[in-house]
């Protein structure tokens, strides 16, 4: 495999570059909660981290969609960028990624207000120029 021609790379944001998993859980339990369903622990909830919401959410109640997803949301603007963590060497490669001259990007389920929040949080809104 020849790299020379690389000029972009596109990472994963959750498990990838970040860990925001303690905000993703305390969303959907604050959900959940809120629609009568049980709490889930942090093993039950950790594997869906990354599925499109809707998927996840399939596994932990039957009731609506669109209620847990209001809900995830109302809390989640309040914790998930805040709770959310820089992974071990994720800032020294896109930084030297970045100085090297590649152009950088973000493929992810997380919507726009969380990903714009967690990139300007952890300095990574100059160099990350696509999402």
């Amino acid at each position: 495999m020849n790299i020379a021609n690389i000029c972009n790379f596109i990472f994963d944001l959750d498990g990838t570059l970040i860990d925001s998993s303690r905000g993703i859980i305390e969303s959907t339990n604050y959900a959940l909660k809120a629609m009568g369903e049980p709490l889930l622990s942090s093993d039950d909830i950790i594997p869906y981290i990354g599925y499109p919401l809707d998927e996840m959410f399939y596994h932990f109640s039957d009731k609506s969609y669109d209620e847990f997803l209001h809900l995830f949301r109302e809390y989640g603007n309040t914790v998930i960028v805040e709770s959310s963590q820089p992974l071990d060497g994720a800032d020294i490669v896109l930084f030297e990624l970045h100085r090297r001259g590649y152009k950088l990007g973000i493929g992810t389920t997380k919507s726009r207000f969380h990903i714009d929040g967690i990139l300007d949080r952890l300095g990574w809104d100059d160099i990350i120029t696509a999402s």
